[in-house]
């Protein structure tokens, strides 16, 4: 598997763009050729892990909504503010 890295060479990715905007474009790109040889749910999978990871990392909490019942979008989330 290629590194970061490497897909920032990529020739696919323009080397007059800023440096950030390269490495999003890299990690696009390493990620899409991840996603080819993974199966349909094993991506999710570890895409989900990841993120738990992030936010296990930094810190973060999720909250969520339950807007089952609730009729109208607008009034669920006036609950939540």
């Amino acid at each position: 598997m290629k590194t970061l890295e490497e897909y920032m060479n990529d020739p696919r990715i323009d080397p007059t763009e800023l440096e950030p905007v390269r490495r999003v474009h890299a990690i696009r790109l390493q990620m899409n050729d991840q996603r080819q040889t993974m199966k349909p749910g094993e991506f999710d999978a570890r895409l989900r892990a990841e993120c738990k990871a992030y936010i296990a990392e930094h810190g973060l909490s999720v909250r969520t909504a339950d807007f089952s019942g609730a009729g109208r979008l607008t009034t669920a989330i006036a609950r939540y503010t």
